[in-house]
């Protein structure tokens, strides 16, 4: 099978230059350091995956594990855009760099972060500990959730609710990340603080006073019920049980102690139930779990079952106009995580007035969420108005949309943004009179991207969709085919002999390279085994295989268009040079067009 240049890159750079490191996950799986599940979020078939392709990044995380900082990959995955945009890209481009004569604490900071990845030693409380730094509130910050504590102990349980104290424990249940900070830096006199010689460091992903805060992760995404502990006899900040964050599952009306990286002690270990109960006694562990089970009462609200969709879908339109008031006053870091949370409002809600206020929003930061929006009907006006818009970047976002219809695509490919027309060049599903567009188009890596597709459009080279077909197809039949958990509710472990043929089947058809025989091949495999039954294993199959088929199809149509295009004289009437002109009788008869 010939090697493409996308494959070479990927050859080197997720496999040569990263087997050592693979060994040393190998290694953390084998002593019981991470779990198998960490193992394939970081690795699929022993190759890196998704976010952990990045060296750097991956380094990171193994250190963060040999050290025990208490952070998996999911913490990781959650936080990359900020650790991308805030640390490596910079990096990368020489903003860390150090600055001579710079002697102030953010150059020193800087500094800091820098000499950790240059000799590689750098951990993910590093990472956190810079932003951390950089987002760091003046004075009005501390005061701000000093209000929060002293709000919440006199009666105000917006933000958290103090649900027991004795002359041991003070235990708070957080509702909102601002209590999760709060309670989580709070101190036995009931103060909030920062230095770590008074409460100790605390690398909680909860407790972090930034844009990177994991609260609402924890608290809605995994369904857990947290509580935080705060000594008070005898705290010292040097003490691992000096704070504790006990998470409960609430299934079914079942509720269960959560252990794993959600209950822990203050140096953010984690810690079972045993571990619990020597410390707190079994009666407070039991107070607790009756406190996630009972319904409400005047002392607090009830501790319901938490699901992200049925919470961002019960918002209404003007419970979330008093949301994106209240955000007009939050500083940046606090508007960064109701930005985020506007996300999950556009993927959930099923409100057109609330979604329109997204849409119709001023800020950038809240308008990008329209992207994310599911209601078609609000959809399409969305990419009209990211089409319009003044804002490169949501006129970037829409040349990638899939409801992109052919006069929006015209009006992109006369874009003045480059890497607009760019985005807009690799689409699949492009016209003819777009693409002998772009084909002039005055910036070379927009015109080159139309040259190589009508190069391999009179081949039966699959061209620059090699990729996609690869990325897409490909990497779908081998999860057939090994039985990789494909979706968060259904998996399966056992070889499946189904998607093993149709790993076979389209690893045979590459060598080929004929995008024609294997759209028929996959729909003759198609119509063969949905005569089959709806085994799981099956069933799945059957979609990988239509999904295929969607795919190739795309690739297709787009080359009879261009087949006909060069027959009909009319590629040449534009232009097309001539070693572009050349369509073998074979692939017109491939095509079906003779």
């Amino acid at each position: 099978m010939k090697v493409s240049k996308h494959q070479l890159k990927l050859i080197i750079e997720n496999f040569l230059l990263s087997e050592h490191n693979k060994n040393q996950f190998e290694i953390l799986l084998s002593n019981g350091s991470i779990t198998e599940n960490d193992y394939d979020q970081i690795f699929k078939r022993g190759q890196p995956k998704g976010i952990f392709k990045n060296n750097m990044l991956r380094q990171v995380l193994y250190n963060t594990i040999l050290k025990q900082q208490g952070h998996a990959a999911d913490d990781f995955i959650a936080n990359f855009n900020d650790f991308k945009n805030k640390i490596i890209s910079p990096f990368n481009s020489k903003q860390l760099a150090p600055r001579h004569n710079d002697v102030s604490a953010k150059a020193k900071a800087r500094q800091k972060i820098y000499d950790l990845l240059v000799n590689g030693s750098a951990t993910y409380n590093d990472f956190q500990e810079y932003i951390e730094f950089r987002e760091k509130r003046e004075s009005g910050g501390s005061n701000r959730l000093q209000i929060v504590i002293d709000e919440g102990f006199a009666g105000n349980t917006s933000h958290f609710e103090n649900v027991y104290e004795d002359n041991n424990w003070i235990i708070c249940y957080p509702k909102t990340y601002q209590g999760s900070i709060a309670t989580a830096r709070m101190g036995p006199d009931k103060k909030y603080y920062t230095p770590p010689e008074v409460i100790g460091r605390l690398s909680w992903c909860t407790a972090i006073d930034s844009g990177n805060n994991m609260f609402l992760n924890y608290h809605r995404s995994l369904n857990l019920h947290m509580y935080y502990f705060t000594k008070k006899a005898g705290f010292n900040p040097d003490s691992p049980d000096r704070k504790l964050c006990l998470s409960f599952v609430k299934q079914d009306s079942n509720v269960k102690l959560y252990e794993g990286n959600a209950t822990v002690n203050g140096d953010n270990r984690s810690i079972d139930k045993t571990q619990v109960i020597n410390i707190i006694g079994a009666e407070l562990l039991e107070y607790l779990r009756q406190d996630v089970i009972k319904p409400h009462n005047s002392s607090h609200a009830e501790r319901k079952q938490i699901s992200r969709k049925e919470y961002y879908a019960s918002v209404t339109a003007e419970q979330f106009k008093t949301l994106r008031v209240a955000a007009e006053g939050m500083d940046a870091s606090d508007f960064e995580l109701f930005a985020r949370e506007v996300r999950e409002y556009a993927i959930y809600s099923q409100d057109k007035d609330l979604l329109m206020m997204i849409v119709n929003d001023d800020n950038p930061k809240i308008a990008e969420a329209s992207e994310k929006i599911k209601l078609p009907e609000i959809r399409d006006l969305v990419t009209d108005k990211f089409i319009n818009s003044p804002s490169p970047e949501l006129r970037r976002n829409a040349a990638r949309r899939p409801d992109l219809s052919e006069d929006h695509m015209w009006q992109l490919s006369k874009d003045e943004d480059d890497i607009a027309r760019q985005r807009l060049a690799y689409r699949i599903d492009l016209p003819m009179n777009i693409k002998v567009e772009l084909f002039y188009d005055n910036e070379k890596r927009i015109s080159d991207t139309m040259r190589y597709d009508f190069e391999s459009m009179s081949s039966f080279s699959m061209g620059p969709y090699e990729s996609i077909i690869e990325d897409e197809v490909s990497e779908l039949s081998q999860m057939a085919h090994f039985g990789i958990e494909h979706n968060e509710e259904e998996g399966y472990s056992e070889d499946n002999p189904a998607g093993s043929k149709i790993f076979k089947l389209t690893e045979s058809l590459y060598e080929s390279g004929d995008s024609f025989e294997m759209q028929r091949e996959f729909e003759r495999y198609l119509d063969h085994h949905k005569k089959v039954g709806p085994e799981l294993d099956m069933q799945y199959t059957i979609n990988i295989a239509e999904y295929g088929i969607k795919i190739l199809k795309q690739l297709n149509d787009q080359k009879r268009d261009y087949y006909k295009f060069v027959m009909t004289g009319m590629a040449e009437q534009a232009g097309i040079p001539d070693h572009f002109l050349n369509i073998s009788s074979d692939m017109l008869r491939s095509a079906g067009l003779i």
